[in-house]
């Protein structure tokens, strides 16, 4: 969504303070053309999260649905120590702002650049240790079974 605000949205902005016509943009779009997408899902029960994962970037890091307010549900702090688990696979790691906030090779659970909760691997790939695919991952603090 980056790109389109800078490349889409803030272009097609300034035309419509210069007095373009929206009509100059394009063919209208009928409202019944439109298409709602499905609601990601995302929630915190029993201490812990459990969210879709929306991506898989060519680093191997996995976007979740999740944002910042799940984790403040969940109660998780920075360098917290969490287990994320998807299907059988579970790893350990924390919670951190920074990839250099674990040491190479762990995992991180951070908030990236999207405001999305986010699963990486301080140089290396979090969906090769998950083994993760477009699904459900669950966060969790590592105290609980």
């Amino acid at each position: 969504m980056t790109f389109h605000g800078r490349d889409i949205f803030a272009p097609a902005a300034a035309h419509l303070a210069n007095g373009v016509s929206p009509a100059e943009f394009g063919p209208a779009v009928q409202p019944t053309e439109l298409v709602r997408l499905p609601q990601l899902r995302s929630s915190v029960i029993n201490g812990r999260l459990s969210s879709e994962i929306v991506g898989v970037d060519r680093f191997g890091n996995i976007q979740l649905a999740a944002g910042v307010e799940d984790l403040l549900r969940l109660g998780a702090r920075p360098g917290d120590a969490v287990r994320v688990q998807l299907r059988r696979s579970v790893v350990d790691g924390h919670l951190g702002g920074t990839f250099s906030d674990v040491p190479a090779g762990s995992l991180l659970v951070h908030v990236d650049s999207a405001g999305q909760v986010a699963v990486a691997v301080n140089g290396g790939s979090a969906a090769e240790a998950l083994g993760g695919q477009v699904g459900e991952v669950v966060i969790s603090p590592t105290g609980l079974p």
